[in-house]
C-alpha cells in the first residue's frame, strides 16, 4: 500500500490506529476490572460502564475529520490519559477497599500464567 501517495488514506489509516488503540485498551483493562471486582458487582458494572465510554470516545472520535487535526491534539491527549487512568482505576479500588494482602494471591498467579502462555504459544506456532 501506498499510504504516503494520498493524504486522505494516510489520515483514515492513522485514525484507525487511534480506534485500535482505545479498543485494546479497554480490551485489557475490562478483562483485570471484570476479574478484582467479581464479587463486587455494582463496582464492576460502573467501572466497566466508565471504561465504556471513555473508550468509545477513542474508537468512534477518529470517524470524525475533527480527530486527526493538529487544533485536536489536546483534545486526543486528553480522551487516552483519562482512558489510561481509567484503566487503572479499578485495581487501584480494589486495593483500597480490600487491601495488598488479598491481591497477592493475583499476583502469584501472573508469572505462571505469563509462563504458561510463552509455553503454548511456542509449541502452537
Amino acid at each position: 500500500m501506498h499510504l504516503g501517495v494520498s493524504p486522505t488514506v494516510f489520515i483514515f489509516f492513522g485514525c484507525l490506529d487511534y480506534s485500535g488503540i482505545s479498543a485494546s485498551i479497554f480490551g485489557g483493562s475490562a478483562t483485570s476490572a471484570y476479574y478484582f471486582l467479581y464479587c463486587d458487582p455494582n463496582a464492576r458494572i460502573g467501572w466497566i460502564s466508565a471504561l465504556v465510554v471513555v473508550n468509545l470516545v477513542g474508537i468512534i472520535g477518529p470517524i470524525f475529520k475533527f480527530w486527526s487535526g493538529a487544533s485536536f491534539r489536546a483534545g486526543r491527549a486528553i480522551v487516552y490519559l483519562s482512558s489510561g487512568a481509567c484503566s487503572c482505576a479499578p485495581i487501584m479500588y480494589y486495593l483500597a477497599i480490600h487491601g495488598v494482602k488479598n491481591c497477592l494471591a493475583f499476583t502469584q498467579v501472573l508469572p505462571f500464567q505469563e509462563s504458561c502462555s510463552c509455553f503454548f504459544y511456542i509449541h502452537l506456532v
